[in-house]
């Protein structure tokens, strides 16, 4: 993460240039690596929420025309 984000690195010089930002020794780069080290520990929460919807709304939505980012969207609040 120190190397990609350094201002030598083509990603860290991108987002020094055209963002004005700097994530090396920052907060807002304990931030970005923060949600990036945490990401694997919430994949397991949404594959189970996923799994948890019903087949048979998901076929209703398809029935329905709605798209399947529609159907996802609608499934996501339902489960909230």
């Amino acid at each position: 993460m120190l190397v990609i984000m350094s201002n030598n690195n083509p990603i860290g010089n991108f987002l020094h240039n055209y963002f004005d930002i700097d994530l090396l020794f920052s907060f807002d780069g304990l931030v970005v690596a923060s949600c990036f080290y945490s990401l694997p520990f919430m994949m397991q929460p949404i594959q189970n929420a996923f799994e948890k919807v019903d087949n048979n709304l998901i076929e209703a939505a398809y029935v329905l025309q709605k798209s399947k980012l529609e159907t996802i969207s609608k499934n996501y609040y339902s489960l909230l």
